[in-house]
């Protein structure tokens, strides 16, 4: 299977570090201000650290702005065995359309993907990278992706992608796999500054996020 690394010039964990220490330095008083507003409006931990699979299947926690109310991963097993609309909704995204579990604030901080400010410190740690394959948990290597995590687990998973440039969530799971797929094939520095340049325009649409 042939690789293609084309980071002659910038290494990829260089890159890493030193966009998301920027990033972090930048955004640090909206983050701050993001803590102050979770903790008036709705009770539970600040941080939710969700966990997921890294590069070659090493077990990670990955750090996002809690946007559900407590006890959310309980309820979602009830709301799937109980509503066949929910069960065809997270067969086909890993997501649900208008998830009650999702608190008032949570459904802004998604909207523009604010809630995943917290996982530049990820990057930072050499845990994810700023562009990538998706993190998937467990559940969803077990359940969806199977066999071909043995070759989206060969690159480090990132803060964005392929898929969160091209539609997010309006993107069925399936697509997003391969999507996955085609980018573990291919890293170059090149296509990881479109995917940056891209996001941007993706969070300030805010299409295709729920």
């Amino acid at each position: 299977m042939k690789k293609h690394f084309q980071y002659k010039f910038f290494p990829k964990q260089f890159l890493d570090i030193t966009l998301s220490l920027f990033f972090i330095i930048l955004t640090l008083p909206i983050m701050l201000i993001i803590c102050l507003i979770i903790a008036l409006t709705s009770k539970g931990p600040i941080i939710y650290k969700s966990p997921r699979m890294g590069k070659n299947f090493k077990p990670i926690f990955i750090y996002k702005f809690r946007t559900m109310h407590i006890n959310a991963e309980k309820q979602l097993d009830k709301m799937i065995q109980n509503n066949p609309q929910f069960t065809k909704q997270w067969l086909k995204h890993a997501k649900l359309l208008n998830d009650p579990r999702i608190t008032k604030i949570g459904q802004i901080l998604r909207k523009y993907s604010l809630d995943e400010l917290p996982q530049l410190f990820n990057v930072l740690k050499g845990e994810l990278s700023l562009v990538g394959p998706r993190p998937y948990s467990p559940k969803e290597i077990e359940t969806f992706v199977c066999e071909k995590a043995r070759i989206i687990l060969k690159a480090k998973p990132g803060l964005t992608g392929l898929w969160q440039t091209s539609g997010r969530s309006l993107i069925p799971l399936n697509q997003r796999i391969e999507m996955d797929i085609q980018y573990a094939h291919n890293l170059s520095f090149r296509k990881d500054m479109l995917y940056l340049c891209k996001t941007f325009k993706a969070v300030l649409n805010a299409k295709g996020a729920f």
